[in-house]
């Protein structure tokens, strides 16, 4: 898990547009895959106003330059941001800005991804970061998607999935050979936002939320049935780790957070290859390849159409399962809504536990904060460490009691800094309020992540069941 240090001092505040938009200046000290690094955070107060997210610029320190000696090119690029916005044109994840010949810090672009939260800079509004990136970067994130060059970027930083600073004196990356040896040049592609696609359990993953579906099915309604395409995604904020790819390498690679195994790798694209005899998934590149028959690529056409979740299963090779996420999520204890860019994704995992296990089962796990901000706060390991340490306990609490049967145990997790959390409990039919409050007194007393930062909330739906009664 990455950590930060807090912003320190009190900000330098500018008001940039009187009574619009102004922009705060934090010097502090952030770590990396090449230790502590110096930086300055510059974060707008008012695009959201205009309806444009807020942005945070993060430039590292060159060694030779003090605490308020930060340029002042960044804070007029800001104003051209509001200016813009007042126009009607906005930038989101997965956009980019080009620079004319006089660039920004040396650089001819942005690009735009999700925010990693620092301890001590309050982000109140929606946000995104803004990363500078060469010419041949940029236009290699055009080709082949954004996904490929975050990928890069972490690579080349020791940093999962990439830097969200922008360093003035890093190389950049070489791009260009990419552009000419890559499968993508060969098909079709369609960047498809609110996409993602993974590897989990020998199947190709493709998760798709509420931006994606009206999008994705406009675009393919436009591709010749025959004719192979090539879905440039995002990265999965729930993977623990990214395929990676550059020209002249021989095996799959992939780039991993601290800690983690590696069992849900993130893929940069999805490529579907349809009129082949069989039904087979691959890793290619940083991406993955469905190779399709004629009824498989019907399927995905209509899947995608009527929004239904499919599930291919491969003669050889990875199979493949679509996964439509909700926009909102409605919770059961409070009644509130929470909705999300991305869907909200659920975990339902599959078959009933062995009759060892005791009398309960997990149904279903919700995630109440959105997952990039999930992943900036904890590891997905140390995440799934907890939840297994909480299913243990609950298995191990009702294995001896008479629960009774079809009752439904949701449990909602706040988990804090230092390891504090605060539980919510709710069961239908009533369980006994003796029992939820000594399982509440079990659940505090596991050991939780210590998040460095903010909070994180999650949701686990149990069934209880008798289990003398099997």
């Amino acid at each position: 898990m990455p950590s930060y240090t807090d912003a320190g001092d009190t900000p330098t505040r500018f008001d940039l547009l009187p009574g619009e938009l102004a922009a705060r200046v934090h010097s502090h000290v952030l770590e990396s895959g090449d230790g502590l690094l110096d930086c300055w955070s510059y974060v707008t107060e008012g695009l959201w106003a205009q309806r444009q997210k807020e942005l945070i610029f993060t430039l590292r320190r060159e060694p030779w330059e003090g605490d308020d000696e930060f340029p002042r090119a960044p804070l007029k690029f800001l104003a051209q941001i509001y200016r813009l916005a007042q126009s009607g044109q906005r930038v989101d994840v997965g956009d980019f800005t080009q620079f004319g010949e006089a660039g920004l810090l040396g650089y001819n672009g942005l690009i735009y991804i999700s925010p990693q939260p620092f301890s001590g800079i309050e982000l109140s509004s929606p946000s995104l970061a803004a990363i500078l990136v060469t010419e041949e970067e940029l236009e290699a994130a055009k080709a082949f998607g954004f996904a490929r060059l975050q990928a890069r970027l972490g690579q080349a930083s020791g940093h999962y999935p990439c830097p969200h600073w922008s360093d003035r004196s890093r190389a950049g990356l070489q791009m260009a050979g990419a552009l000419k040896e890559s499968v993508l040049t060969q098909i079709s592609r369609l960047t498809v936002r609110g996409m993602s696609v993974r590897i989990e359990s020998d199947c190709i993953v493709a998760s798709l939320g509420p931006a994606a579906r009206e999008r994705l099915h406009q675009q393919l309604a436009q591709v010749p049935p025959d004719m192979p395409i090539a879905l440039l995604t995002e990265l999965d904020a729930g993977a623990d780790g990214c395929l990676v790819w550059e020209p002249g390498q021989s095996e799959a690679a992939a780039i991993t957070p601290p800690g983690s195994r590696g069992s849900r790798l993130s893929g940069c694209f999805l490529a579907l290859v349809p009129g082949q005899q069989l039904n087979a998934g691959q890793v290619f590149e940083d991406g993955l390849m469905m190779l399709l028959t004629n009824d498989g690529w019907s399927s995905v056409h209509e899947a995608i159409q009527t929004q239904q979740p499919l599930s291919i299963q491969a003669t050889t090779g990875l199979c493949l399962s679509l996964d439509w996420l909700e926009g909102s999520y409605v919770n059961p204890i409070d009644g509130s809504v929470h909705a999300a860019e991305g869907g909200w994704r659920t975990v339902e995992p599959e078959g009933d536990p062995p009759a060892d296990e005791g009398a309960s089962k997990v149904k279903q796990i919700v995630l109440l904060t959105p997952e990039h901000e999930v992943a900036a706060r904890l590891s997905v390991e140390e995440l799934s460490n907890y939840i297994e340490r909480i299913k243990g306990a609950v298995r191990a609490y009702f294995a001896g009691l008479p629960a009774g049967a079809g009752q439904d145990l949701l449990i909602q997790f706040e988990v804090r800094g230092r390891g504090e959390v605060e539980l919510k409990m709710a069961s239908r039919p009533g369980v006994p309020a003796e029992t939820l409050q000594e399982l509440h007194d079990r659940l505090l007393a596991l050991a939780a992540p210590d998040i460095s930062h903010e909070a994180i909330s999650f949701q686990v739906l149990f069934a209880i069941w008798n289990g003398s009664s099997n």
